[in-house]
């Protein structure tokens, strides 16, 4: 137990008060860093939010040019460049902040008055985010992420989903959905989860991550394994596996009798590594056999969580799947309740308050379909508004100026573009080109759709249509109402119509549908 001389008075309220956990200190560059968890506010703070004390001392014995270097320097060491890093300061930061990096790693300074208010606070945690939104953009502090992964703090719903993976601790998932979707973020939240409820001895790794879009053959893919599981015997385990199939499962269980446990592999991506091994490979055999095999009480050696977007979204729906040895978990939209935390919670943390919360909170569901990355995207976008004109209040208003906006259209279409296959964009550029503008009914059935491809000459087989409607539904693009599909997002038929060719887009995409989908 660390006496409160060991860290900054600010930082002992945190930990002695509050109990929020945290590790440290760890001498850096002759500073104590510490690293602590603040994931519950909710905020872009994470498990592992980077502290650093600056002494008296410090500040005495270096000009602030100087000393700014040096904490600059303890972020590279630390690796927190990209970071959001509290420095508690035992004294005043005037003198640093003309020499604070221009972006990144953002610099909080928590000063000697600041900790004095957190400590004498009957809610500490008020005064310290105080000090936090003084000095960083509430667009910046919110845990809204566009462009990575998330977990931790960062992380909503999909409780169902991570519960299901949790407690059954004898299967392997496939899961699937379409980009963005939150396929990478869900791996990776279940991978820290289960870091946590399992812990490991230090040389023991028993949760491996492996992004397999970079693995471009079978023997890649089994390097990256023993570089990741067992490293000092590389070399020696890759001879093995060159030798004979029965050699690639016994790999599996040298991880299993290694690290002490059934070792959990998240594959993401598998289905581009597939792609690139073709049909041919042994591969899927190994990992069934390995996922089956179990030790005499009954618990499995391995496990495989695997992602995939598109190639085998709907094999594990027959009995032709190469994943029959993985149950399958397929990710659509977010439930409203979700949405509702993953909205509310936040904006309430940044003291903003939110007039009409079940009309906003509605609203933001409909028109994102539920889907995370365009939930994140409308409050990221909101955030930087109430920023800009310094307000605490959001209004239902305030929501066109993202739904009217050409940044979040042209995010729409895009996603339009690049996630959807060309059967499935020839049914909804049909249904927007079409003369007396169909797409603005209210519902539509398959009927309407088969029509209207006929009329271009376009016969689909079989249930190619339904999977149409069900990759259409499940990308935010339909929503289906009994048997009958509207339009999930109001204003995607009416941008695509004022800004792009669609009777161009129609036949370009009809000129893509493999021939195999058609009768001819």
């Amino acid at each position: 137990m660390l006496r409160n001389s060991d860290y900054p008075s600010a930082l002992g309220v945190l930990i002695e008060r509050l109990n929020f956990h945290y590790s440290g200190p760890v001498m850096t560059g002759g500073f104590q860093t510490f690293e602590v968890d603040l994931s519950e506010w909710s905020l872009s703070l994470t498990h592992a939010t980077p502290c650093i004390w600056v002494k008296e001392a410090d500040l005495s014995g270096q000009s602030p040019a100087q000393l700014v270097l040096s904490l600059r320097d303890v972020a590279r060491e630390r690796k927190w460049q990209h970071a959001i890093i509290l420095v508690f300061l035992d004294g005043e930061a005037a003198a640093l902040r003309p020499y604070l990096p221009p972006v990144t790693p953002k610099f909080v300074f928590i000063e000697r008055e600041d900790q004095r208010s957190i400590a004498q606070a009957d809610s500490p945690s008020r005064p310290m985010l105080d000090a936090l939104m003084r000095q960083v953009p509430r667009a910046q502090l919110a845990p809204y992420e566009r462009s990575r992964p998330v977990f931790g703090s960062r992380f909503f719903g999909r409780d169902s989903e991570i519960n299901r993976i949790m407690n059954h601790s004898d299967r392997s998932y496939a899961v699937t959905g379409l980009r963005r979707i939150g396929k990478t973020s869900l791996l990776r939240e279940v991978m820290r989860r289960l870091e946590e409820a399992d812990p490991v001895e230090k040389n023991q790794t028993r949760r491996f991550y492996l992004d397999c879009s970079v693995i471009d053959s079978e023997e890649e893919f089994y390097r990256a394994l023993a570089g990741g599981l067992d490293p000092l015997h590389q070399k020696e385990l890759m001879r093995e596996v060159g030798r004979a199939t029965r050699y690639r499962k016994l790999m599996f269980d040298r991880f299993y009798s290694l690290h002490g446990g059934t070792i959990v592999i998240f594959l993401d991506e598998i289905d581009r590594l597939r792609k690139y091994i073709g049909d041919q490979s042994n591969l899927m055999d190994v990992m069934r056999s390995a996922s089956s095999d179990e030790t005499a009480a009954g618990h499995p050696k391995v496990r495989f969580i695997l992602a995939g977007f598109r190639l085998d979204m709907n094999a594990n729906n027959n009995g032709d799947s190469p994943w029959d040895f993985a149950e399958p978990m397929q990710l659509g939209g977010l439930m409203r309740n979700d949405v509702t935390k993953m909205i509310v919670a936040p904006l309430g943390e940044l003291r903003i308050s939110i007039e009409n919360q079940a009309g906003v909170v509605r609203r933001i569901h409909r028109e994102t379909a539920g889907l995370p990355h365009n939930i994140q995207l409308y409050c990221q976008a909101l955030l930087e508004l109430l920023d800009s004109e310094q307000r605490d209040i959001l209004t239902e208003d305030d929501l066109n100026y993202v739904y009217e906006s050409e940044t979040f259209q042209d995010f729409i279409l895009e996603s339009f573009r690049q996630e959807m296959m060309p059967e499935e964009k020839a049914v909804v550029y049909a249904l927007i080109a079409e003369p007396g503008d169909p797409a603005g009914q209210q519902l539509y059935t398959q009927r309407n759709m088969d029509d209207l491809l006929r009329k271009r000459g376009i016969l689909l087989k079989g249930d190619v249509l339904d999977k149409c409607c069900r990759n259409l539904t499940v990308g935010g693009i339909f929503r289906r109402v009994g048997n009958n599909y509207e339009f999930a997002v109001p204003i995607f038929q009416q941008t695509l119509r004022d800004t792009r060719d669609v009777e161009l887009l129609l036949e370009k995409s009809i000129g893509e549908i493999d021939i195999n989908l058609m009768i001819v």
